[in-house]
């Protein structure tokens, strides 16, 4: 969306003022264009480019979290964030069917985990956290859905991630 000057006398100047919609945007660079169509006889039709950095809240090291049930080594994802004191308030995985009962296909899978805060921020200005994920789980079968990490920061309250959890192989 942009807002512009409609009528811009000869010789005279004129503003725009572009809006990008930034939604579904995922962290880093991104650029847009914008073509500005006049009555002017040297250019009526003028390309101009916008770019720019989209900041995430929290940043997060991937987008798939592939875990195995009852594995001493856990998954390690980092977060970045500009706050100092992220904290987990809890973490699961919420299943599809697979087969399930009716009854069992939401119920949750909680995974334990350890976060260890950055003590300095990087040259960006963020907190690279380091979370660690474990799954010690019981389970008769693979298990997969959206694995669901609540923190305390008051403008993401949730990151959802695809998950898996495989079951251990003796």
């Amino acid at each position: 969306m942009v807002g512009y000057d409609s009528i811009i006398p000869p010789g005279r100047e004129g503003s725009i003022r572009p809006k990008v919609n930034l939604k579904g945007y995922h962290s880093g660079k991104f650029s847009k264009s914008i073509t500005v169509s006049s009555n002017a006889t040297n250019s009526p039709s003028l390309r101009l480019k916008i770019s720019g950095t989209v900041k995430p809240i929290i940043g997060v090291s991937t987008r798939m979290l592939r875990l195995t049930n009852k594995a001493a080594e856990p998954v390690n994802v980092t977060l970045k964030t500009e706050k100092k004191d992220l904290k987990i308030k809890k973490m699961f995985l919420r299943t599809k069917s697979g087969g399930k009962p009716s009854w069992q296909v939401n119920l949750p899978h909680y995974l334990d985990y350890d976060l260890v805060n950055a003590e300095q921020p990087n040259s960006e200005g963020y907190y690279e956290h380091s979370l660690n994920i474990w799954a010690k789980l019981d389970l008769d079968r693979d298990a997969f859905g959206d694995v669901i990490i609540k923190t305390n920061h008051p403008e993401k309250q949730e990151i959802s991630l695809r998950g898996r959890i495989s079951k251990a192989r003796n």
